[in-house]
């Protein structure tokens, strides 16, 4: 069986567009990141939420202050983002509740977003079915080292990716627990 060129061209294409489709779900769909939204409580103990009341009061520079040495130059995270200052009024393990009943999946990488994380989940690497395209052995052998993923035996290629989501404070539901919270218990 003697396979052209336009052939070969035509299986890597489809390898490639399947591996480039499948990355961009995997990273950054919303059904992709809530598959991890049930195990940022499952993981949760005493130290996630000591983690998060530090994160809480941890200082960061504030953009909006131009003289990097001014005395306000530097804001609690808080601050920063706007929450409700009566959090501190709240026990822990409540505001925990809240914040694991407001929070939000959010695509990023490596990197980290400039917000509050409750928990991230790195990808890694993802790993893509081929046998749907229906390219047989003796192509895949020809065509392999040519794709842009790391293909494995004729069935999948593996792609890697510094790609992660993150659990997220989603500081304007969280203000609107708090709110609720606070004026629940002055009643």
């Amino acid at each position: 069986m003697t396979i052209t060129e336009t052939q070969k061209q035509v299986a890597i294409d489809a390898i490639n567009e399947l591996c480039k489709q499948q990355l961009e779900y995997e990273t950054s769909h919303r059904d992709a990141g809530d598959g991890y939204a049930d195990l940022v409580s499952m993981l949760w103990d005493e130290h996630s939420t000591y983690n998060m009341l530090k994160l809480f009061n941890d200082e960061k520079r504030d953009h909006g202050v131009k003289d990097h040495f001014a005395a306000d130059s530097y804001k609690t995270q808080w601050q920063l983002l706007g929450i409700d200052k009566r959090w501190k009024d709240i026990e822990p393990d409540v505001l925990a509740d809240m914040a694991l009943e407001t929070f939000n999946m959010v695509p990023g990488s490596i990197w980290g977003p400039d917000c509050i994380v409750l928990e991230s989940f790195h990808i890694g690497e993802i790993e893509v079915e081929l046998g749907p395209l229906g390219i047989d052995a003796i192509t895949m052998d020809l065509i392999r080292e040519s794709c842009d993923a790391y293909i494995s035996g004729n069935d999948y290629a593996y792609i890697a990716t510094d790609a992660v989501w993150y659990a997220v404070v989603n500081v304007e539901n969280l203000n609107v627990a708090i709110e609720d919270y606070i004026t629940s218990m002055e009643s």
